[in-house]
Protein backbone atom coordinates (compact mmCIF):
# COMPACT_ATOMS: atom_id res chain seq x y z
CA UNK A 1 0.00 0.00 0.00
CA UNK A 2 2.40 3.08 1.04
CA UNK A 3 5.35 1.32 -0.23
CA UNK A 4 3.23 1.44 -3.82
CA UNK A 5 2.41 4.73 -3.59
CA UNK A 6 5.51 6.04 -3.15
CA UNK A 7 6.93 3.93 -6.11
CA UNK A 8 5.04 6.16 -8.57
CA UNK A 9 7.79 9.17 -7.68
CA UNK A 10 10.99 7.79 -6.39
CA UNK A 11 12.68 11.54 -6.74
CA UNK A 12 13.06 14.79 -5.63
CA UNK A 13 10.00 16.88 -5.74
CA UNK A 14 6.30 16.21 -5.37
CA UNK A 15 4.33 12.83 -5.67
CA UNK A 16 2.32 13.29 -8.64
CA UNK A 17 -1.13 12.87 -6.37
CA UNK A 18 -0.44 15.25 -4.40
CA UNK A 19 0.81 18.35 -6.90
CA UNK A 20 -3.29 19.51 -8.01
CA UNK A 21 -3.55 20.39 -3.83
CA UNK A 22 -0.30 22.17 -3.43
CA UNK A 23 0.00 26.15 -4.96
CA UNK A 24 3.48 28.34 -5.65
CA UNK A 25 2.20 29.65 -1.90
CA UNK A 26 1.92 26.78 0.37
CA UNK A 27 5.73 25.52 -1.71
CA UNK A 28 9.35 26.41 -1.30
CA UNK A 29 11.29 25.01 -4.70
CA UNK A 30 15.25 26.67 -3.50
CA UNK A 31 18.05 25.96 -5.25
CA UNK A 32 21.30 24.81 -3.08
CA UNK A 33 22.57 28.27 -3.78
CA UNK A 34 19.22 29.98 -2.72
CA UNK A 35 19.11 28.16 0.45
CA UNK A 36 22.74 29.11 1.27
CA UNK A 37 21.96 32.38 1.02
CA UNK A 38 18.81 32.32 2.89
CA UNK A 39 20.50 30.52 5.91
CA UNK A 40 21.26 33.30 8.20
CA UNK A 41 17.66 34.90 7.97
CA UNK A 42 15.60 31.55 7.81
CA UNK A 43 14.80 31.61 11.76
CA UNK A 44 13.32 35.17 11.17
CA UNK A 45 11.09 34.26 8.39
CA UNK A 46 8.20 32.80 9.37
CA UNK A 47 6.10 33.22 6.82
CA UNK A 48 8.45 30.52 5.42
CA UNK A 49 8.35 27.83 8.39
CA UNK A 50 4.83 26.54 7.03
CA UNK A 51 5.97 25.98 3.27
CA UNK A 52 6.54 22.55 2.20
CA UNK A 53 10.21 22.24 0.44
CA UNK A 54 9.71 20.57 -2.97
CA UNK A 55 13.11 20.38 -4.09
CA UNK A 56 14.25 18.09 -1.27
CA UNK A 57 13.51 14.41 -1.14
CA UNK A 58 10.03 13.73 0.62
CA UNK A 59 10.17 11.65 3.52
CA UNK A 60 7.15 9.83 4.06
CA UNK A 61 8.46 6.92 5.94
CA UNK A 62 12.53 6.10 7.39
CA UNK A 63 13.02 2.42 7.10
CA UNK A 64 12.06 -0.92 6.00
CA UNK A 65 8.55 -1.19 6.29
CA UNK A 66 8.21 -4.98 5.11
CA UNK A 67 11.03 -5.51 7.95
CA UNK A 68 9.76 -3.40 10.58
CA UNK A 69 9.24 -4.39 14.58
CA UNK A 70 8.89 -0.52 16.17
CA UNK A 71 7.11 1.88 13.86
CA UNK A 72 7.16 5.76 15.55
CA UNK A 73 4.56 7.55 14.24
CA UNK A 74 5.32 10.96 14.01
CA UNK A 75 4.37 14.75 12.46
CA UNK A 76 6.82 15.56 9.78
CA UNK A 77 10.46 15.53 8.66
CA UNK A 78 11.00 19.14 10.07
CA UNK A 79 13.24 21.53 8.04
CA UNK A 80 16.34 23.47 8.64
CA UNK A 81 18.32 24.99 5.69
CA UNK A 82 21.56 23.02 5.44
CA UNK A 83 18.82 19.94 4.63
CA UNK A 84 19.64 21.09 1.34
CA UNK A 85 23.49 21.00 1.73
CA UNK A 86 22.36 17.28 3.30
CA UNK A 87 21.11 16.20 -0.22
CA UNK A 88 22.40 18.38 -3.28
CA UNK A 89 25.87 18.17 -1.85
CA UNK A 90 25.85 14.89 -0.34
CA UNK A 91 25.53 12.32 -2.98
CA UNK A 92 25.95 9.58 -0.71
CA UNK A 93 22.94 10.76 1.57
CA UNK A 94 20.76 11.45 -1.32
CA UNK A 95 21.53 8.14 -2.76
CA UNK A 96 20.50 7.09 0.83
CA UNK A 97 16.80 8.65 0.50
CA UNK A 98 16.90 7.43 -3.09
CA UNK A 99 17.21 4.06 -1.63
CA UNK A 100 14.59 4.68 1.11
CA UNK A 101 11.54 5.94 -1.05
CA UNK A 102 12.51 3.07 -3.19
CA UNK A 103 12.37 0.11 -0.48
CA UNK A 104 15.99 -0.66 -1.83
CA UNK A 105 17.92 0.24 1.09
CA UNK A 106 19.00 -1.43 4.82
CA UNK A 107 16.32 0.25 6.57
CA UNK A 108 16.88 3.28 8.88
CA UNK A 109 19.82 5.11 6.90
CA UNK A 110 19.86 8.02 9.20
CA UNK A 111 22.00 5.73 11.22
CA UNK A 112 24.33 4.92 8.61
CA UNK A 113 27.81 6.10 7.99
CA UNK A 114 26.57 8.15 4.66
CA UNK A 115 23.99 9.93 7.03
CA UNK A 116 25.52 10.24 10.03
CA UNK A 117 26.86 13.67 9.43
CA UNK A 118 23.43 15.14 8.20
CA UNK A 119 20.65 16.54 10.29
CA UNK A 120 18.64 13.52 10.09
CA UNK A 121 21.20 11.77 11.38
CA UNK A 122 22.06 13.61 13.97
CA UNK A 123 18.25 14.16 15.14
CA UNK A 124 18.21 10.39 15.19
CA UNK A 125 21.30 8.84 16.67
CA UNK A 126 20.90 11.29 19.50
CA UNK A 127 17.90 10.00 20.07
CA UNK A 128 18.10 6.21 19.91
CA UNK A 129 21.95 6.15 21.36
CA UNK A 130 20.08 5.13 24.77
CA UNK A 131 17.64 2.45 23.59
CA UNK A 132 20.79 0.83 21.16
CA UNK A 133 22.72 1.10 24.36
CA UNK A 134 19.89 -0.46 26.76
CA UNK A 135 19.24 -3.06 24.05
CA UNK A 136 22.59 -4.42 23.83
CA UNK A 137 23.08 -4.77 27.15
CA UNK A 138 19.67 -6.49 27.66
CA UNK A 139 20.99 -8.85 24.69
CA UNK A 140 24.68 -9.30 25.64
CA UNK A 141 25.16 -8.07 21.91
CA UNK A 142 27.62 -5.71 20.75
CA UNK A 143 26.90 -2.02 20.03
CA UNK A 144 27.21 -2.97 16.44
CA UNK A 145 25.39 -5.73 16.08
CA UNK A 146 22.31 -3.91 18.10
CA UNK A 147 22.84 -0.91 15.90
CA UNK A 148 22.58 -3.19 12.81
CA UNK A 149 19.40 -4.75 14.57
CA UNK A 150 17.95 -1.48 14.97
CA UNK A 151 18.41 -0.19 11.67
CA UNK A 152 17.17 -3.00 10.45
CA UNK A 153 13.82 -3.20 12.55
CA UNK A 154 13.13 0.37 13.15
CA UNK A 155 10.96 2.56 11.29
CA UNK A 156 9.41 5.98 11.20
CA UNK A 157 5.63 6.88 9.90
CA UNK A 158 5.55 10.39 9.12
CA UNK A 159 2.59 12.31 8.62
CA UNK A 160 3.51 14.31 6.30
CA UNK A 161 5.99 13.36 3.64
CA UNK A 162 7.56 16.78 2.91
CA UNK A 163 9.96 18.90 4.91
CA UNK A 164 8.38 22.32 6.87
CA UNK A 165 10.02 23.70 9.46
CA UNK A 166 6.31 23.75 11.08
CA UNK A 167 3.36 21.61 10.74
CA UNK A 168 1.76 23.54 7.58
CA UNK A 169 -2.17 23.02 8.68
CA UNK A 170 -4.90 20.55 8.68
CA UNK A 171 -4.89 21.49 4.86
CA UNK A 172 -1.81 18.89 4.74
CA UNK A 173 -3.34 16.18 6.08
CA UNK A 174 -6.06 15.90 3.12
CA UNK A 175 -2.70 15.09 0.81
CA UNK A 176 -3.62 12.04 -1.01
CA UNK A 177 0.00 11.24 0.34
CA UNK A 178 -0.83 11.96 4.21
CA UNK A 179 -4.17 9.75 3.74
CA UNK A 180 -2.49 6.83 2.42
CA UNK A 181 0.22 7.01 5.30
CA UNK A 182 -3.01 6.76 7.79
CA UNK A 183 -4.63 4.05 5.91
CA UNK A 184 -1.50 2.55 6.53
CA UNK A 185 -1.14 2.41 10.20
CA UNK A 186 -4.82 1.60 10.88
CA UNK A 187 -5.31 -0.97 7.92
CA UNK A 188 -1.85 -2.69 8.14
CA UNK A 189 -0.02 -1.83 11.19
CA UNK A 190 -2.17 -1.70 14.07
CA UNK A 191 -3.54 -5.20 13.23
CA UNK A 192 -0.05 -6.43 13.17
CA UNK A 193 -0.13 -4.57 16.66
CA UNK A 194 -2.95 -6.22 18.03
CA UNK A 195 -1.74 -9.49 17.27
CA UNK A 196 1.46 -8.82 19.09
CA UNK A 197 3.90 -8.29 15.54
CA UNK A 198 4.42 -5.04 15.71
CA UNK A 199 4.36 -1.97 18.61
CA UNK A 200 3.06 1.41 17.27
CA UNK A 201 4.76 4.20 19.50
CA UNK A 202 2.36 7.06 18.88
CA UNK A 203 4.96 10.07 19.56
CA UNK A 204 3.14 13.00 17.72
CA UNK A 205 -0.01 13.68 15.93
CA UNK A 206 -1.81 11.17 17.72
CA UNK A 207 -5.16 12.45 16.39
CA UNK A 208 -4.21 12.51 12.61
CA UNK A 209 -2.95 8.86 13.27
CA UNK A 210 -6.23 7.36 15.07
CA UNK A 211 -4.60 4.73 16.95
CA UNK A 212 -6.47 3.77 20.53
CA UNK A 213 -4.09 4.98 23.47
CA UNK A 214 -3.97 1.59 25.03
CA UNK A 215 -4.01 -1.66 23.67
CA UNK A 216 -1.78 -4.51 22.85
CA UNK A 217 1.09 -3.59 20.78
CA UNK A 218 0.31 0.04 21.75
CA UNK A 219 2.83 2.85 23.35
CA UNK A 220 0.59 6.36 23.30
CA UNK A 221 2.48 9.68 24.03
CA UNK A 222 -0.47 11.72 25.41
CA UNK A 223 -0.90 15.06 22.77
CA UNK A 224 0.30 17.61 25.66
CA UNK A 225 3.96 15.74 25.72
CA UNK A 226 4.00 15.22 21.84
CA UNK A 227 6.53 18.02 21.89
CA UNK A 228 8.73 15.93 24.22
CA UNK A 229 11.93 16.01 21.95
CA UNK A 230 13.44 12.54 23.22
CA UNK A 231 11.99 9.03 24.34
CA UNK A 232 11.68 8.80 27.90
CA UNK A 233 12.89 6.08 30.05
CA UNK A 234 9.74 4.68 29.94
CA UNK A 235 8.99 4.37 26.75
CA UNK A 236 12.44 3.38 25.96
CA UNK A 237 12.14 0.56 28.52
CA UNK A 238 8.49 -0.57 26.60
CA UNK A 239 10.53 -0.48 23.35
CA UNK A 240 13.39 -2.16 24.26
CA UNK A 241 11.68 -5.14 26.10
CA UNK A 242 9.46 -5.61 22.91
CA UNK A 243 12.58 -5.61 20.59
CA UNK A 244 14.39 -8.37 22.71
CA UNK A 245 12.18 -10.31 23.02
CA UNK A 246 11.57 -10.31 19.14
CA UNK A 247 15.20 -10.73 18.83
CA UNK A 248 15.67 -13.70 20.91
CA UNK A 249 12.49 -15.18 18.76
CA UNK A 250 14.18 -14.81 15.39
Amino acid sequence: MLREFWLQSVRRGVHPEDRRMLSDLRCVNWSLAEARLRAATFAKDEHLHLRLHVNLYPQPFVGDLSRGLVYILFGNPGFEPTDYDDELDNPAHAAACEANLSQTGIGFYPLLSASTTTGAGRYWSGRLRSLVRDLSHRLGWSAAQTEEFVIKRLVVLEAGAYHSKRHPGDWADELPSSRIAQAFVREVLLPQANRGDALLFVWRRASFWGVPESGRGILYRPPKKAQLKNITAPERDQIVDFMAQRARDA
